[in-house]
């Protein structure tokens, strides 16, 4: 295994990437003649892995601001196709490359100063692998309960602990090939019997129901920011692993193609869950977010509970497949000098740690990861919006052998470090920071100037940009 000073796994064995065998590239190039991926491959890749429980939750959060189920659901829409366009590009640059996100975005910050992106994103995928598998061993004890086993404890834990993140742990071990695959069986599966919730919600439809009092133009206004906040956070998160997936596409891919399948496959099933989600808490008094699951089974006949309940678990297991092999690879990219199949096992250890405190000591610990991955949103979108910048304005073409060079390479900047990309992310960070309005928290600007009103999710972006471009022009002839 070739590694460069910097400690990159530049080329792992031999290969290739099979099915139900294990694949042995991780965050190095992939060779032309291994990319076998299709289109239709990755769009059957997206619905599988977007069908999951989490998605209903992000529409239950945006019905209870208040706001008509007529606006909560033009809201959502606006949210996650702005999501999935930003998730589109980003897939484009790893397919041209031929490597992973963590790896190709290196550019727009420096090779060693990206290493700190690369460990973020791999926290980040911890986080959400324990909140994944929570809501599915969650969905097993509802299974379980209404079979007539109501008091599982321990024992029900263990079992919805070890049939969910073990199957999804072997899957992300043996890589790309076999996830893909067995998503083609998910997405039918998930994709029938959340349509069939969805039609089942229809008749009770009511546009101009809703959770409040009625808001003024301000408050409205107010309301829809902090709904798009939400959506963005929970959809937009994927720009740190969409690559990873179709970098084994031909490099020859078009662009456009890439980004409207991900748009109408992972947007799409995004959507139609965000939907049943507002559907269904606009029709129970019940509290949705803390009990998903318990909560809309007075919803729906038990023919329908039942494979409701079979889907959540699918999906949880569906994405937390992309999630682990997603998180080794950026293991990787930070500097962990251990081949991929290990990486997903080192991940997995730590967020079973995680996942066993949540289980079985402290269930209290979920809302408080769910409040950081809400947060995730102040690094994520300022460095999202810049390395998608800088691979546009390279027609998106990053060369994969200087992706992974030392001092020489043409993506180094001074010391490791391009300053444009870092002092960018920085200022879009604080700005984001200021303008976040989240359960626990509110920042300066969102508390004392926008009542409480969550701009994080387009202030951080925005300054992120507009301090990048005009430094990268002016550090680009020297530096690049």
């Amino acid at each position: 295994m070739d590694t460069n000073r910097e400690g990159d796994l530049v080329q792992e064995e031999e290969g290739g990437n099979p099915v139900y065998g294990l694949e042995r590239r991780g965050v190095d190039y992939v060779p032309e003649h291994e990319r076998k991926m299709t289109l239709r491959n990755l769009a059957v890749f997206w619905v599988g892995t977007n069908l999951y429980p989490f998605n209903i939750v992000l529409g239950v959060l945006a019905y209870t601001l208040g706001l008509s189920v007529w606006l909560t659901l033009l809201t959502l829409a606006a949210g996650v196709l702005l999501s999935y366009w930003l998730v589109g590009l980003t897939s484009i640059p790893p397919a041209r490359a031929g490597i992973p996100t963590m790896a190709v975005s290196r550019a727009a910050f420096g090779l060693r100063f990206a290493r700190i992106n690369a460990a973020l994103a791999w926290l980040v995928g911890i986080l959400f692998e324990i909140i994944n598998a929570s809501i599915g061993v969650f969905a097993v004890l509802a299974l379980f309960a209404f079979f007539g086993w109501e008091d599982s404890g321990t024992l029900g834990k263990l079992i919805g602990l070890a049939g969910v993140y073990a199957f999804s742990v072997l899957l992300a071990f043996l890589g790309h090939g076999t996830v893909v695959h067995v998503q083609r069986f998910f997405s039918i599966a998930l994709g029938v019997i959340s349509i069939a919730v969805l039609i089942e919600a229809l008749p009770d439809l009511d546009l101009g129901a809703s959770l409040g009092g009625g808001y003024d133009l301000l408050g409205t206004l107010s309301a829809v920011a902090i709904i798009l906040g939400i959506i963005i956070a929970g959809h937009v998160a994927y720009v740190i692993a969409a690559g990873d997936y179709p970098r084994y596409l031909p490099s020859t891919t078009p662009a456009s193609g890439i980004v409207r399948t991900v748009l109408w496959s992972a947007g799409g099933s995004g959507l139609l869950l965000g939907v049943v989600g507002i559907l269904l808490a606009s029709q129970t008094d019940a509290d949705l977010v803390v009990d998903t699951f318990g909560g809309v089974e007075s919803l729906m006949p038990s023919w329908l509970y039942v494979p409701f309940l079979l889907a959540a678990i699918g999906g949880s297991l569906t994405n937390l497949m992309l999630t682990m092999y997603s998180a080794g690879l950026a293991a990787q990219a930070a500097g962990l000098p251990i081949k991929r199949y290990y990486a997903v096992i080192v991940d997995a250890v730590l967020a079973t740690i995680g996942l066993v405190y949540v289980l079985f000591y402290d269930e209290a610990l979920l809302t408080t990861i769910n409040d950081i991955v809400v947060n995730t949103i102040i690094w994520i979108g300022p460095w999202g919006v810049i390395w998608i910048y800088d691979a546009w304005r390279r027609n998106w073409n990053i060369d994969p052998v200087a992706a992974h060079g030392g001092p020489e390479s043409p993506y180094w900047g001074s010391g490791g470090v391009y300053w444009p990309g870092a002092i960018a992310l920085i200022a879009g960070m604080v700005a984001a920071w200021a303008t976040i309005s989240v359960p626990r928290y509110a920042g300066p600007i969102s508390e004392n100037l926008l009542n409480f009103t969550d701009l994080s999710w387009l202030a951080g972006p925005v300054v992120a940009l507009a301090v990048f471009i005009p430094l990268d022009r002016a550090q680009r002839p020297r530096v690049r």
